[in-house]
């Protein structure tokens, strides 16, 4: 599901630090690789800009090991 500035939930819970939901969404498959058309950003862009530290690394650690790894 996307906003109309095509966010996905994992950007929004990135944006505002909610690590519980960043970590379920990225076990459930939330694909981090996406670009919102707001300001071109993802999860990750989000998660540093606001300095979500704890939202940055379950982030970085879930590319590591999920299918975007390859």
């Amino acid at each position: 599901a996307l906003n109309r500035h095509k966010q996905t939930p994992l950007m929004l819970a990135a944006m505002h630090g909610k690590i519980s939901c960043v970590e379920k969404l990225l076990e459930a498959g939330a694909n981090v690789l996406m670009f919102d058309s707001l300001h071109g950003r993802t999860c990750l862009h989000y998660a540093a800009y606001y300095g979500h530290s704890d939202c940055l690394q379950a982030i970085i650690s879930s590319a590591h090991s999920s299918p975007v790894a390859v």
